[in-house]
């Protein structure tokens, strides 16, 4: 902790807070407040339009994009040492993978490439916005240790790509949300690949092996996957468990777009602290700081991290519970995120759904609430009372395109991820079963 506040005493953030006099763990809570993405989102327009040592004294490589604020996206500060504190923990993680699951790097991985990870790069202000791929906090070192045979796949039906993927020496898999792999088979699924009949009949295989309800048939060397297993993701997890009987399916730990809270660990009961990484802070509902130390099991908790990318206690908005300890580190559990509905990795932040809903909201409706759906594809449904006069299609093209401008979103909506979002009348008499009675504007989806 002091070590960051020392490098970036003399940052603009450094000086408000006074940095340099700050010298134990009472005086830094003291001094620097909690904050969250709005707190600091003027301090970090000024980093983006070239302003230095604004949050930290380091050159920030790039800005990463995310979901989860209220106005729909929010940028992240990204510096090479932030990503040394992801590639320590990548490291150790894949480590303990590689000896703890023999085989799992014996054939080639995927590593999906989606627009959550594209590396496209535009302009915002002076410093480059852009999207890490998931391969990328791998270290090249690491590369070469592991042998590692990378796949990355995109959500397309590029040929070549189709025809890696569909090869038998596949070994293991790296997924942030499971649906990503049913949006995978979906899209391989609905392709026409007449043309090609060897391709083909990889394709017709493969669809065979999932209706049959075991995709080990077609892929009998995959022996690991790793995905998101907690919260919004647990269902679906679960799915892809079924589907690949002989493969080993980790859920991976809390890693953020801002930094590493936990990772998977064989030899702990669960995801444990990512302790070597940043300095972690566990809040409660009283916003009382505690460090990994001084938790305690079967308390639930906020995050708050401090890293080398220029946050300083800043909240992540993810609740987690204590349900273990590894030698006094720590094992966590996901539960959810505070005031973000998050189906597939969206992040929608409560207020910004508020006000999509109250810009679109059609004149006379009295009700308006926005629910998921529990559809083949996710989607959200938007739920109005009374009924009245309006082109309820053209009302959800319009809801859609104001979702989208959660940039996380709208990735999900073009791979297929999200269906498209639903506008449904209802009577007063279901406005009442499903329990509002006349309370809420904005049912928040559990």
């Amino acid at each position: 902790m002091l070590s960051y506040l020392q490098r970036n005493s003399f940052t603009e953030i450094g000086k408000l807070y006074q940095f340099s006099k700050i010298r134990d763990l009472d005086e830094y809570r003291n001094r620097v407040p909690l904050v969250k993405w709005d707190d600091i989102e003027m301090l970090i327009e000024k980093s983006a339009r070239g302003v230095e040592k604004v949050l930290t004294s380091d050159k920030i490589l790039f800005f990463h994009p995310t979901g989860g604020s209220t106005g729909g996206s929010k940028l992240i500060p990204f510096t090479k040492r932030l990503a040394k504190e992801f590639s320590r923990v990548v490291t150790v993680w894949l480590l303990d993978v590689a000896v703890s699951y023999p085989g799992t790097f014996c054939g080639k991985t995927i590593f999906p490439i989606t627009p959550f990870s594209d590396p496209n790069i535009s302009q915002f202000g002076k410093v480059k916005v852009r999207f890490l791929r998931d391969s990328e906090y791998i270290p090249i070192y690491l590369k070469k240790i592991l042998s590692l045979s990378i796949l990355p796949v995109k959500l397309d039906t590029n040929i070549a790509r189709v025809e890696q993927l569909l090869e038998k020496d596949l070994s293991s898999m790296w997924l942030w949300h499971p649906t990503l792999f049913f949006a995978l088979l979906e899209n391989l699924f609905s392709a026409d690949f007449s043309d090609r009949p060897v391709l083909q009949k990889k394709v017709r295989d493969l669809r065979n092996a999932f209706y049959k309800g075991d995709l080990s048939i077609f892929w009998p060397n995959l022996r690991f996957i790793s995905c998101w297993g907690d919260g919004s993701a647990r269902e679906a997890s679960r799915k892809l468990k079924k589907l690949f009987k002989n493969s080993h399916l980790q859920p991976k730990g809390l890693m953020a777009t801002e930094g590493v809270v936990s990772f998977p660990f064989s030899k702990a009961k669960g995801p444990i602290v990512a302790f070597f990484a940043h300095f972690i802070e566990f809040i409660d509902n009283n916003d009382n700081s505690y460090t990994l130390w001084e938790v305690q099991k079967g308390k639930k908790y906020k995050v708050a991290l401090t890293t080398g990318g220029g946050l300083y206690r800043y909240m992540l908005g993810d609740w987690v519970e204590i349900t273990d300890f590894w030698h006094k580190v720590p094992v966590i559990r996901f539960l959810a995120r505070d005031n973000v509905v998050d189906l597939v990795g969206e992040k929608l932040e409560y207020s910004f759904v508020r006000n999509v809903i109250q810009r679109i909201k059609p004149k006379n409706v009295e009700i308006a609430f926005i629910r998921p759906s529990k559809s083949k594809i996710p989607k959200y449904k938007l739920y109005l009372y009374p009924s009245v006069c309006v082109d309820i299609d053209k009302l959800a093209a319009k809801l859609d395109e104001e979702l989208k401008n959660n940039f996380s979103y709208k990735a999900a909506r073009e791979i297929g991820q999200l269906a498209p979002p639903e506008v449904v009348f209802i009577s007063k008499k279901e406005y009442l079963q499903i329990g509002l009675y006349g309370k809420y504007e904005y049912l928040y989806p559990t």
